[in-house]
């Protein structure tokens, strides 16, 4: 009897670490595989200057700030964008300013830069190619495909079904081509 017992207690101790050790893998915080306010804040942001839709810009970063971003961290995301949203495309300034400045403040992470960086080239037409590298650049830095897609979904809003689509067959694609690699 005694036996049974300690096997059954042993079981039931087995059973209790696996489920716990089972929940701690799926426990993700809550924008893990989202993005959360402050992204998509940033994101609002970038699409809307890569369009140049001022109204729909300034309330953007009314909404930036409410949410939490800095002053200086909406400064950040306004000088990374410059360089892809129709100002100064000299390749040389861009490969001095843009990647000797730039990607040397602190003010933004890496995947900060790239979420901002994908939202304002998916939010135009034309840049295919560079959609696609960044789309994998931000996947090294961090980016989910459930960030990808909460970002599409604010494309879809801020720039049109179409253009969201587009973005998002390209990320398809890039992700059939990395499981493939896997």
């Amino acid at each position: 009897m005694k036996i049974k017992i300690t096997i059954h207690i042993i079981i039931l101790i087995i059973s209790v670490c696996c489920l716990s050790v089972h929940a701690k893998e799926k426990s993700y915080p809550a924008d893990y595989q989202n993005l959360n306010t402050q992204q998509k804040s940033l994101v609002a942001i970038s699409s809307y200057t890569a369009q140049g839709k001022i109204p729909e810009l300034n309330a953007a970063l009314n909404d930036g700030l409410n949410a939490g971003l800095s002053v200086n961290e909406i400064n950040e995301a306004l000088v990374q964008l410059y360089a892809y949203c129709g100002f100064p495309r000299i390749d040389a300034f861009l490969k001095e300013h843009l990647f000797a400045d730039v990607f040397e403040s602190n003010v933004l992470t890496y995947l900060q830069r790239e979420l901002i960086t994908n939202a304002a080239l998916a939010s135009m037409t034309g840049v295919e190619s560079q959609l696609g590298a960044h789309l994998f650049f931000g996947m090294n830095v961090g980016i989910t495909e459930g960030q990808y897609n909460d970002m599409f979904d604010i494309i879809e809003k801020t720039v049109g079904e179409t253009v969201a689509n587009e973005g998002r067959t390209i990320l398809k694609g890039l992700l059939k081509r990395v499981n493939t690699n896997k």
